[in-house]
């Protein structure tokens, strides 16, 4: 039986102010220091707008960085 072990989550999200507004956001990270033994292809991102209940609202082809609209 192979045990699965998990990434590490990302590490030093940023707000990238230059390109923030307030009909959009966007962040960047870096990965985390472990890969879980498996190469990191993209990421999911979710939002809970406030309400308790969280959202994807990307999770395909999503790389370090990511703009979110319609904040």
């Amino acid at each position: 039986m192979k045990l699965t072990v998990l990434p590490d989550p990302p590490i030093n999200l940023m707000r990238n102010n230059l390109l923030t507004s307030p009909s959009k956001i966007t962040f960047s990270w870096e990965q985390g220091a472990s890969d879980g033994g498996y190469p990191i292809i993209d990421y999911q991102v979710s939002t809970d707008y406030a309400n308790g209940t969280w959202t994807i609202v990307a999770d395909k082809n999503v790389a370090k960085n990511f703009t979110l609209t319609s904040v």
